[in-house]
């Protein structure tokens, strides 16, 4: 059940064509091998279970015949190729990538548990994995309070004491993405925003606003000394089922000296929704000599698969990898959000 959504969020498939089986997956595992060796496989039967419909019952029954489903069959067989066989600077990039800054779970929009996400994450190779909710004032979001982001802090502990007894090396960062408010201030407590691992900084709202304004907006977050990453610059949006949306007007040159001289990351983000910054500007922010990080802005597991799109659109940007932090080790990584 699990695969069978993975494959279909990194198609791009919409999220409540998925979900069925991910709570399909979720009432498996809450059974029993009696229960299930009651139901058997009569997909009559387990459709009487709450979560269980027609298509997952039956991808359930196959399964419990040992033959793969035919939906997890359509969808490895449909499984897009995310690099051409021929991309040999991207595909290089995307193996030195060692890990996301930039994703999220279901405590604000994203479809998912943190540990679903992370054990997806773990199975692609990544080191480490930050969940980065949103923040209180993105309500749309069911962004985090204070409480409830110390909350998840603790859950993150305990999944990572976890990895650790099982003699893993992969960690869950801590993190939110915050909102920048119009004036250039953070969505969220300073005191808090410090006990982070990662914080990435981004514009949700007003995003029309003067070039001046949004130019003063977006240097006072890269210049707060809690952030490390400015999230998708522009705002952009450039296909996909939630319309259109130009980019916010700045000074680039500003916003990248100023991002360059504090050892503020410009996020690449590898949606392809977003493909944020475009081009030129991400042209702009090597020749001023940002760095770099390379995320998904994964809102489901599937999705954190992406991170090969953010590697093509950095080569073909020009930028170097030692200047992407997601390429670095943990512990360089987690020195230079200290240490900023």
């Amino acid at each position: 059940m699990r695969e069978i959504a993975f494959w279909r969020e990194r198609a791009r498939t919409q999220t409540h064509r998925v979900m069925a089986y991910r709570k399909a997956a979720d009432v498996v595992e809450s059974l029993d091998r009696e229960e299930i060796a009651a139901l058997g496989t009569s997909a009559t039967a387990w459709k009487r279970l709450p979560g269980i419909g027609p298509s997952t019952a039956a991808a359930i029954c196959s399964a419990l015949k040992g033959a793969a489903p035919r939906a997890l069959t359509e969808a490895r067989g449909g499984a897009q190729i995310l690099l051409a066989e021929d991309d040999d600077a991207a595909r290089a990039l995307a193996g030195q990538l060692r890990g996301d800054l930039h994703a999220h779970s279901r405590a604000s929009d994203g479809s998912t548990s943190i540990a679903e996400m992370a054990a997806v994450a773990r199975a692609l190779g990544r080191e480490y994995q930050a969940i980065t909710d949103h923040s209180p004032r993105l309500r749309v979001a069911n962004g985090l309070s204070a409480e409830r982001l110390r909350a998840q802090l603790e859950e993150v502990a305990a999944l990572n004491a976890g990895f650790a007894a099982e003699g893993s090396d992969f960690r869950i960062l801590t993190g939110i993405e915050v909102d920048i408010l119009p004036d250039g201030s953070l969505d969220q407590d300073a005191g808090l925003l410090a006990e982070l691992d990662v914080v990435v900084a981004s514009v949700h709202s007003e995003l029309r606003m003067e070039s001046e304004a949004m130019t003063l907006r977006l240097v006072s977050a890269a210049a707060n000394p809690h952030v490390d990453v400015l999230g998708h610059c522009t705002g952009r949006l450039v296909e996909g089922e939630r319309g259109l949306r130009p980019p916010s007007q700045f000074d680039a040159e500003i916003v990248f000296e100023a991002c360059a001289q504090l050892g503020t990351a410009v996020e690449i983000s590898s949606r392809p929704e977003r493909r944020d910054p475009p081009l030129e500007l991400l042209e702009m922010a090597v020749e001023a000599g940002c760095l770099f990080s390379i995320d998904t802005d994964a809102h489901a597991p599937g999705q954190l698969s992406w991170l090969p799109w953010g590697a093509q659109r950095a080569v073909a940007g020009g930028v170097d990898p030692d200047r992407i932090v997601t390429t670095w080790p943990r512990g360089r990584l987690l020195t230079w959000t200290r240490d900023r």
